[in-house]
């Protein structure tokens, strides 16, 4: 009664090895861990000898001390109100900081328009323990190394954290780190895979579920539900007239309670029977499946907002 994650632990370590081959690398770990959870990402982290990792907030710094005791990056800027007195930490800082007198990141300003300072302020921290500076860079921007590139010659010889190149464009920044989260813990995809098992299937004549509504004549009850981060789905910002008539197609699909689940029959997604519960999942089964107790179903969910019971080496 578990929703799993399986994990082809050579074919991953491969991919982590070959990232982090040729390139100055501060591997970001945050949120649930990207779906593996702090202490595997800690044990490659060791496994690469790498010596520095970032995370994004001071709670996610408290959590991963415990298994980590070598420096850590806290990505957002420090606040007044922080925690920013803890051993090994270094700070990140902008125009909202306070002053102190720990190792900091600078923030720069980018497209991304989040947190950072222009870099007219930059003045402001002369006085600070500068290990660097920080550039977020938007996903796919087509400015991103132009914008690194600019900023790297206007302090020269300083170590520049970004984020979002590629390795080509690294190497043309000599002083770069990267700081990089998602194409690194998730970048081969076929390394890692979920399912859920099927609990239940039968047939139904009537309503069903807390929202009493009749859609379905048969459905199957699946390991993973809200407590998972099952149906929790982020809000999407259409970019392009395709991306926008995605969107309305997928509202479309939910107003006539056919929305979309993760849970796969072969290619098909099978949609919601109802709104999912704390630790299962209702779908509607189609005509002549063959689906039975104990099967299991590959779940197609984002890794970074999923929380499986389990997660099995193979």
């Amino acid at each position: 009664m578990s929703l799993v994650l399986q994990l082809d632990k050579t074919r991953w370590e491969t991919h982590l090895t070959q990232f982090a081959t040729g390139i100055n690398l501060v591997p970001v770990i945050k949120g649930n861990g990207y779906g593996l959870g702090f202490p595997k990402l800690v044990v490659e982290v060791n496994r690469l000898d790498l010596d520095l990792i970032a995370v994004d907030t001071f709670a996610e710094a408290a959590q991963l001390r415990q298994i980590w005791q070598k420096q850590i990056l806290v990505m957002q800027p420090v606040r007044v109100t922080d925690d920013y007195l803890a051993a090994n930490l270094i700070l990140t800082v902008d125009n909202h900081s306070p002053k102190v007198s720990t190792p900091v990141v600078v923030e720069i300003k980018t497209k991304l328009q989040r947190f950072g300072v222009e870099l007219e302020d930059l003045k402001k921290f002369a006085d600070y323990n500068i290990v660097g500076y920080g550039v977020h860079l938007p996903i796919g921007d087509h400015t991103n190394f132009s914008f690194a590139k600019a900023i790297a010659e206007e302090l020269p010889d300083q170590t520049i954290f970004v984020s979002h190149l590629t390795k080509s464009e690294l190497a043309q920044l000599p002083n770069a780190v990267l700081r990089v989260g998602t194409s690194f813990w998730l970048g081969d995809r076929t390394a890692l895979s979920m399912y859920g098992e099927v609990l239940e299937v039968r047939k139904v004549s009537g309503k069903l579920g807390y929202g009493q509504v009749k859609n379905a004549n048969e459905i199957a009850v699946i390991s993973g539900g809200t407590r998972h981060g099952i149906g929790m789905r982020a809000p999407t910002m259409p970019a392009n007239t395709r991306q926008r008539l995605v969107a309305l197609g997928l509202g479309w699909y939910e107003a006539m309670r056919k929305a979309k689940s993760p849970f796969y029959l072969g290619r098909k997604s099978l949609a919601f029977a109802d709104t999912p519960h704390m630790n299962v999942s209702l779908v509607q089964l189609p005509k002549g499946h063959s689906l039975k107790v104990g099967d299991k179903v590959l779940v197609r969910a984002r890794y970074t907002t999923t929380y499986p019971d389990f997660i099995v080496e193979i």
